[in-house]
């Protein structure tokens, strides 16, 4: 019927062959191969077409181990069958034929008792072992990884579970839960026992560009904290750096330093230095010889420059500038008409040296 053969080709098949069945066949392969069965070639072209139906595409263990280096095969009874070699070298325990699943790992996911009718209930779950304490042979150089969180001396294989009917067993494939080199080589295994085809290699491979990624980060960020740090410390030294310029310089003067450009030597024709003392400064110091004494002076001292600092500051006398203090005698020569001239610097001068003695009389 599927070959739509006339009346004919039905007659001659059924001299031939005496059964439906293999009329049937002989229909169906003629639609298959294109061809009237009563060509001389059909019936070598079905012979030829039987013998590549039959060969069945067999792969040996030792290859299927090789190119699955992460599975686990057992049987109804969980006794292991046959296992990756990746698995096997860091878990010799695992002998094909007389280790029991539970003896070397425990199930971490799904949440249900590990036996093989609970196992196919869950066939479409993603399962995760964990080798048992003790059984991984490492050395423990800490106790949980720092990325997954895992004890290293256990190993975690994540996978699925494919139940194989011929062999009424079930294949667990599985990769390693790894996510970095040094969490590999922790547990035994290298780069080279993943497979090219398992994602995992790539997972790893990707976990140790963003470990290296963070540590740059992280060296980045302590870098630029030093660097705000530095910078800071930078503007406090150089805001006392203009302090001290504009103290000692005149306003002018200290501008064009500050923006480093050069100050040309200038002339004045008319100035008029002021002299200003204390009287009895030398009697003062004598009779406070000693070491209380002694801070006495400096206090003093101390309080009167502050005074004509602030009465002679640029803002408040424009045309006066402090040239010196001499410590020893009290000598501040003041010179009114420099560095800004002006026409009057006479009476500046005299102006100023009226205000110190009335701010000293007054406090």
């Amino acid at each position: 019927r599927e070959a739509q053969l006339d009346e004919e080709g039905q007659f001659l098949v059924r001299i031939i062959y005496d059964d439906s069945k293999t009329y049937d066949l002989v229909a169906a392969a003629s639609k298959v191969l294109k061809k009237e069965s009563k060509e001389e070639d059909f019936y070598e072209d079905l012979d030829r077409f039987e013998e590549n139906g039959t060969q069945e595409s067999r792969i040996s263990p030792y290859t299927f181990c090789k190119a699955f280096p992460f599975h686990i095969i057992f049987d109804r009874d969980l006794v292991v069958t046959q296992c990756g070699n990746a698995i096997y070298r860091v878990l010799p325990q695992l002998q094909p034929g007389y280790c029991n699943l539970l003896s070397v790992f425990s199930l971490v996911r799904p949440h249900i008792d590990i036996s093989f009718h609970g196992i196919l209930s869950h066939i479409n779950t993603v399962f995760v072992l964990r080798s048992k304490e003790g059984l991984l042979d490492v050395e423990k150089l800490e106790c949980e990884d720092e990325l997954t969180g895992t004890e290293i001396s256990c190993l975690r294989l994540k996978g699925q579970m494919i139940y194989l009917p011929e062999a009424d067993s079930i294949l667990f494939l599985c990769s390693p839960s790894v996510m970095n080199l040094d969490d590999l080589t922790r547990r035994g295994l290298y780069l080279s026992d993943i497979p090219l085809h398992d994602a995992t290699r790539d997972l790893v491979l990707l976990g140790e560009q963003f470990r290296e990624e963070y540590k740059l980060t992280q060296e980045l960020e302590i870098l630029t904290d030093r660097l705000q740090h530095t910078l800071r410390a930078l503007e406090d030294e150089k805001k006392k750096t203009d302090t001290l310029l504009y103290s000692v310089l005149p306003p002018s003067v200290a501008n064009e330093l500050r923006h480093k450009r050069p100050v040309p030597a200038k002339r004045y024709d008319n100035v008029t230095i002021l002299f200003s003392g204390i009287v009895g400064f030398n009697a003062f110091c004598s009779k406070h010889a000693s070491g209380e004494g002694a801070m006495k002076i400096v206090n003093l001292l101390n309080d009167l420059y502050t005074r004509f600092d602030i009465l002679t500051d640029s803002r408040r006398n424009p045309f006066v500038y402090k040239v010196s203090n001499d410590p020893r005698k009290f000598r501040s020569p003041i010179s009114p008409g420099t560095p800004r001239p002006c026409f009057h610097e006479g009476q500046e001068g005299a102006h100023a040296s009226l205000v110190f003695v009335q701010k000293v009389h007054r406090d």
